[in-house]
């Protein structure tokens, strides 16, 4: 079986016999010359690349609104528990604590204030002003870095 596809034979569109080494030697592309180690002088895997600032925090309105869930879902747990009473096994559900906004912004992700990121760390800095200024809490400037 190998020495079928040894002698297999080419042939172009006219009919002309081809050989593949030659073709190949021909078109061979030219051998690359090493890196010299003097030309690189940062290594890419240790290498961070800004890829801007993100201005983050908790808004007026995100607070109020998370304020608003954890109290309905309070008073479903308290409707759940009462109709559970007159049943013959009832299953209790521990009802949460009152609502607590530092305890909530430890623990919940903060929102941009700015969905695109800024391009320079003054401009974000600014925009994390005007957000306190603004009624935002836990403000935070972040720079994203390329891997």
């Amino acid at each position: 079986m190998k020495d079928l596809l040894c002698d297999t034979q080419y042939v172009n569109v006219s009919g002309k016999r081809l050989d593949i080494d030659e073709l190949k030697t021909k078109h061979k592309p030219p051998p690359r010359a090493p890196a010299s180690p003097l030309k690189r002088t940062f290594d890419r895997a240790t290498a961070k690349v800004s890829d801007g600032f993100v201005v983050t925090g908790f808004s007026p309105e995100h607070l109020t609104q998370a304020q608003i869930e954890h109290e309905l879902k309070i008073d479903l747990i308290k409707a759940r528990n009462k109709a559970q009473r007159h049943e013959q096994s009832p299953k209790f559900e521990r009802v949460p604590d009152l609502w607590n906004e530092e305890r909530y912004m430890l623990t919940a992700k903060p929102k941009r204030v700015r969905v695109k990121p800024y391009e320079l760390a003054d401009a974000a800095q600014i925009c994390a002003q005007l957000a306190i200024k603004g009624g935002w809490k836990c403000v935070v400037v972040d720079e994203l870095m390329k891997a």
